[in-house]
């Protein structure tokens, strides 16, 4: 305790102190430290303690408290360990602890810490911690920790954490974490984990996890996960996952997954999964599982499940298992059920037939490749049953066909109906009403 004796001694100490902080530099600062461990009023270069000033201009480091009125001259930045005040504005080249500003913040190196800003931050390199900008806040390197800017934020190479933006956000590298816009977020590379637009979101490569837009949504790589938007999803390469757009969706390779859309669903390679389309769907590789669509559908090689069409579908390679039609189907081979309301056309029919008015099986018309390669020498081939109003067999039968007029090149089993027409057979048998037969292969 500090006695009236020993106070004079104390006073005398203390301006001995000041005198000599003066007399190193008396036109920058007032430091009343000792050791350098103590209390500085003005542009002093080092503390460790308190340090009070209004604008720094030499500073190389503090370790304490450094509160200033104003952000550093050019070349002014120093670094601090510690708490930085901002009334209403500070700085420094690297900021390590709790930073606090009415206004701004800025940074020209790195920053590890906690900070909040009434307008906003800058950070010239990475950041580590927590940033919290009233307006907005953006940093020139890499972000790991969180991020937070009232209207927008933008970091300029990778994120690892939560990033939100009150009107958007923006990535120039890859993204790992949690991403929120709220009208929209860009992310110029990968991006990892959740990611929220209000209106929409897109990422230049490849994704894993759920982005979700309000009107749209897209990736120029990739993904797996959820691809969910209110208008339009997009992928450019192979995708695997949950892929929802209220009107339409595509996926520029390979899709494996859900797809449910609003009008139409497209993928440029290979399909395999569950699709439900209010219109259409379009495949350019193979398709494998089961597909529903309010108007038809198109797949460029195989299709292999169930599908399900308001009025038709085609395939560029063979058509497996069930197919339901309104009007029609069309492939060069067709294994299994095919339905159509209208005409069921193909070179190869092997299973069980329905068509309304036309069940057409005959040989390719065209010379290109694929026709070539389902051109049978003996013509077309039909085997199993066929129901129409006309089944018309351009090449070899080996069933059962029933309907109005039925004909064949050559028959191998029954045809039922009014009129049946057997190319092929004896001279008493190529027209016969009710019941034509044959063994002709």
């Amino acid at each position: 305790m500090l006695s009236l004796r020993s106070a004079p001694t104390f006073l005398a100490t203390l301006l001995t102190l000041a005198a000599v902080g003066e007399a190193q530099d008396s036109r920058r600062s007032l430091d009343l430290t000792v050791g350098g461990v103590g209390i500085s009023i003005g542009d002093s270069r080092r503390v460790n303690g308190l340090r009070i000033n209004y604008r720094d201009s030499r500073l190389e480091k503090v370790n304490g408290v450094n509160a200033t009125i104003w952000t550093p001259y050019r070349d002014g930045h120093g670094d601090i360990t510690g708490l930085s005040l901002g009334l209403p504005a500070t700085g420094g080249r690297r900021l390590k602890g709790l930073v606090a500003a009415a206004f701004g913040v800025e940074v020209t190196d790195e920053f590890s810490g906690i900070s909040v800003a009434g307008l906003g931050m800058g950070v010239g390199h990475d950041a580590t911690g927590i940033i919290i900008g009233g307006l907005g806040s953006g940093v020139g390197g890499s972000v790991r920790g969180v991020m937070i800017g009232g209207l927008g934020s933008g970091v300029g190479t990778d994120i690892g954490g939560v990033a939100i933006g009150g009107l958007g956000f923006g990535v120039g590298g890859s993204a790992k974490g949690i991403i929120v816009g709220g009208l929209g977020a860009g992310i110029g590379g990968e991006m990892s984990g959740l990611a929220v637009g209000g209106l929409g979101i897109g990422a230049g490569g490849r994704f894993t996890g759920i982005m979700i837009g309000g009107l749209g949504v897209g990736a120029g790589g990739g993904g797996t996960g959820a691809l969910i938007a209110g208008l339009g999803a997009g992928v450019g390469g192979a995708f695997e996952g949950l892929l929802v757009g209220g009107i339409g969706a595509g996926v520029g390779g390979e899709f494996r997954g859900l797809a449910l859309t609003g009008v139409g669903m497209g993928a440029g390679g290979r399909f395999s999964g569950i699709s439900f389309a209010g219109i259409g769907a379009g495949v350019g590789g193979d398709a494998t599982g089961v597909m529903v669509n309010g108007v038809g559908m198109g797949v460029g090689g195989d299709a292999t499940g169930i599908f399900i069409n308001g009025f038709g579908m085609g395939a560029g390679g063979r058509i497996s298992f069930l197919s339901v039609n309104g009007f029609g189907v069309g492939a060069p081979r067709i294994h299994g059920a095919a339905i159509a309301g209208g005409v069921i056309g193909s070179t190869e029919a092997k299973g069980f037939m329905v068509a309304g008015a036309w069940l057409r099986v005959r040989e390719e018309d065209g010379g290109d490749d694929r026709g070539a390669r389902f051109r049978r020498p003996g013509g077309a081939l039909f085997q199993g049953v066929g129901v129409s109003a006309f089944n018309q067999i351009r090449g070899q039968q080996n069933g059962l066909t029933i309907g109005l007029v039925n004909y064949a090149w050559s028959l191998s089993g029954v045809q039922l109906g009014l009129l049946n027409i057997v190319r092929d057979n004896p001279p008493g048998r190529k027209v016969l009403p009710v019941v034509n037969w044959g063994s002709n292969r």
